[in-house]
């Protein structure tokens, strides 16, 4: 199968690696020319978890100059990068029959997957934890499971495809349940990790820290009116411990001064809470101080 894995980042040079070892013919598409150079001339080495490490020799090109048409497009930037993407996905010929598979945190990007004009479209959420230590190299810090579904149509043979043992792909047909799990994940974990600059097992051991997650998480499962509590808490638990010496997305994003996603996770919290009419204050406060963060760090 050929794949174009778009984004080269953590989870990008985990996907494209997994892939690779899969069998697929995986191109990876990166943001900048400096990257996809250093992965043509070195390749990428995965450092999978509890595993020894694997080299793969993989085509890289930056994006969005594909040049061949692709079976399956894996996109792993983040949210606020997805507007070119879309407009790709668009209008390019070279993947108007491919499926795009979107891996992205937050849920606003759902709505507008949807109006692609790909017959099958997917999504899923990442739970294996992934660290980026070069533009070449990638640690696997976690094993979680890729979870997926089909937001339109659906493929049977892609289906059978994913479910590899080295992803860990298992599939949903309730989409939007699978996205508030993540979703409500991330609302607790990545604000946290990021302002105490702590790995995400220290929600699990710290008092203090503890408690904040579950101020959090009260509030996340209020706006999205969750009914089953007890299984939530034990799916945030089992990420922050499958993951616990993982850095959060976030806390790298503040540490390389670069965008983080609080606007897709904790801002979309916000905005569905005031559609309800509910109080979030201190899914409020993590999101200004995210914010604030972001201005005060180079």
């Amino acid at each position: 199968m050929k794949v174009a894995v778009i984004g080269g980042g953590a989870i990008g040079l985990l996907m494209a690696s997994m892939l690779t070892e899969m069998g697929s013919n995986v191109t990876l598409y990166t943001r900048t020319e400096e990257q996809a150079n250093a992965i043509m001339k070195r390749g990428v080495k995965c450092h999978y978890f509890g595993k020894n490490e694997r080299y793969y020799p993989l085509h890289a090109r930056k994006f969005p100059d594909l040049k061949e048409e692709a079976d399956l497009v894996v996109i792993c930037v983040k949210q606020h990068q997805l507007s070119s993407v879309l407009a790709f996905l668009k209008q390019s010929a070279m993947v108007r029959h491919a499926i795009p598979l979107f891996l992205q945190n937050g849920m606003g990007h759902l709505s507008s997957i949807e109006q692609l004009p790909q017959s099958v479209v997917m999504a899923g959420v990442v739970e294996h934890g992934a660290l980026r230590i070069s533009e070449t190299d990638v640690q696997q810090t976690g094993k979680g499971a890729l979870r997926l579904f089909f937001v339109k149509g659906n493929n049977q043979d892609v289906q059978r495809y994913l479910q590899h043992p080295i992803l860990d792909a298992v599939f949903s047909e309730n989409a939007r349940h699978t996205m508030e799990e993540k979703l409500l994940a991330n609302a607790v974990i990545n604000p946290l990790t990021a302002l105490f600059e702590v790995e995400n097992g220290a929600l699990l051991h710290n008092e203090s820290l503890r408690t904040l997650a579950l101020m959090l998480f009260e509030e996340a499962r209020s706006v999205l009116n969750r009914s089953d509590r007890e299984k939530d808490l034990a799916y945030l638990w089992n990420i922050c411990e499958g993951t616990k010496r993982n850095r959060s997305s976030m806390l790298k994003d503040i540490e390389n001064g670069t965008p983080t996603e609080i606007e897709a996770i904790s801002g979309y919290l916000i905005k569905q809470a005031e559609a309800q009419n509910l109080p979030v204050p201190y899914t409020s406060f993590v999101y200004h101080a995210i914010k604030a963060k972001e201005l005060v760090i180079p």
